[in-house]
C-alpha cells in the first residue's frame, strides 16, 4: 500500500506541475525563444538522471523513508509527463491561439483557454502513465531507502528469505498488471 500511495502522490503532484511548465516547452505557447530552450534544456535534464540516482540523493538529504522516494517520483513523473505534454502542445490546432491573440488576449489566456483544452485528454493519459511507470520504480525505490516495498524486498533478499522474495516480486508484477489493466481501460474512455 505504502508503493501505491508514494506513486499516486508522485504522479499526481509531478503531473500537476508537469502542466505549467510545459507551456514553457511548447515552441507555440512559450514566452520566447530563450524561454523555450532553458525549459526544453531543463526538461532534459530531469529526464536524463536515473530515479534510482534521485532517490539516493533525497534518501540522502531527506533521510530513509517513504518521503524521498515521493520526491524522487515526482521529478520523474514531471520529466515525463512535461515533455509529453509540451511536444503535443506544439501540435494543436492554431486557430483558437489566434483567435485569443486577435482578440487581445495574453500568453495566460491563450494558454487556458485555447491550448489546455485542445490537450486536456492527453494530460490524463500521460498521468495515468506517469502513476504505473512511477508504481514499477517504487517497488525499487525502497533498495535505496526510499520507501516502499523496495525496502521489504532488500531485507528479505538479505536475509535469504526466498519464499518472501518470490511472492513480493509475484505481487508486485500482479498489481503493475491490474494498474496497466485499468489505465488502459481508462485511456481508452478519455482519448
Amino acid at each position: 500500500l505504502e508503493t501505491i500511495k508514494m506513486a499516486t502522490a508522485g504522479a499526481i503532484i509531478g503531473s500537476a506541475l508537469a502542466l505549467w511548465f510545459c507551456l514553457g516547452g511548447a515552441r507555440n505557447l512559450a514566452a520566447g525563444k530563450i524561454v523555450y530552450n532553458i525549459s526544453r534544456a531543463l526538461l532534459n535534464l530531469i529526464r536524463t538522471v536515473p530515479d534510482l540516482i534521485l532517490a539516493t540523493l533525497f534518501a540522502t538529504i531527506l533521510g530513509i523513508g517513504p518521503l524521498p522516494g515521493v520526491v524522487a517520483l515526482i521529478v520523474l513523473a514531471f520529466g515525463l509527463v512535461a515533455k509529453l505534454l509540451a511536444d503535443t502542445l506544439e501540435t494543436i490546432d492554431p486557430g483558437p491561439l489566434e483567435a485569443i491573440t486577435a482578440a487581445g488576449g495574453s500568453n495566460l489566456e491563450r494558454a487556458i483557454f485555447a491550448a489546455l483544452p485542445q490537450v486536456l485528454p492527453d494530460f490524463l493519459a500521460y498521468t495515468l502513465y506517469a502513476f504505473e511507470v512511477n508504481v514499477r520504480s517504487a517497488s525499487v525505490l525502497g533498495l535505496v531507502g526510499a520507501g516502499g516495498i523496495g525496502m521489504i524486498l532488500q531485507r528479505d533478499l538479505a536475509f535469504m528469505d526466498y519464499s518472501r522474495v518470490g511472492l513480493i516480486i509475484a505481487t508486485i508484477f500482479v498489481t503493475v498488471l491490474l494498474i496497466d489493466g485499468l489505465s488502459t481501460f481508462v485511456r481508452r474512455r478519455l482519448v
